[in-house]
């Protein structure tokens, strides 16, 4: 029996593309560390020791304060956040401190009646917090300005 086997030997075959390459060697540099030379109008990266175009520093600083103002707007929703998840624990606080020695009523900011801890106990004492907004804000809208 005979052995038709084709043996194709592909040592010295190559192929190259052109482009970026990141197998095997360091990825391309970001630019990170810019130093300008206002004299020379030259701006160069301190890391890989290259002249970079006006346009690539420039869209290095934007990616960075994108960054930043990204970062500032999620810390102001964590505040935001805390700041509403506070709100109800310090007006309970309030009413417990008023309320401690029953000696006192926490009086409505609106239409100074005293309120008692029975009153806000009952279920009929509550009112959806986005409706009771709603009612003060066509409220403040119909008052004449002063």
């Amino acid at each position: 029996m005979s052995d038709d086997r084709v043996v194709i030997n592909l040592a010295d075959f190559r192929v190259s593309k052109a482009g970026p390459r990141h197998f095997g060697s360091p990825p391309p540099c970001k630019h990170a560390a810019l130093i300008y030379a206002p004299a020379e109008r030259l701006i160069t990266c301190s890391d890989c020791q290259r002249e970079v175009s006006g346009f690539d520093a420039f869209m290095v600083l934007m990616s960075q304060f994108e960054r930043v103002r990204m970062d500032a707007e999620h810390r102001l929703h964590i505040a935001q956040e805390a700041e509403k998840a506070t709100v109800g624990r310090r007006a309970a606080k309030v009413f417990d401190k008023a309320w401690s020695g029953h000696e006192l009523a926490v009086c409505c900011p609106h239409c100074r009646v005293g309120l008692l801890p029975e009153d806000i106990l009952g279920r009929a004492s509550q009112r959806s917090a986005d409706l009771e907004r709603a009612r003060r804000a066509r409220a403040a809208a119909k008052e004449p300005s002063k």
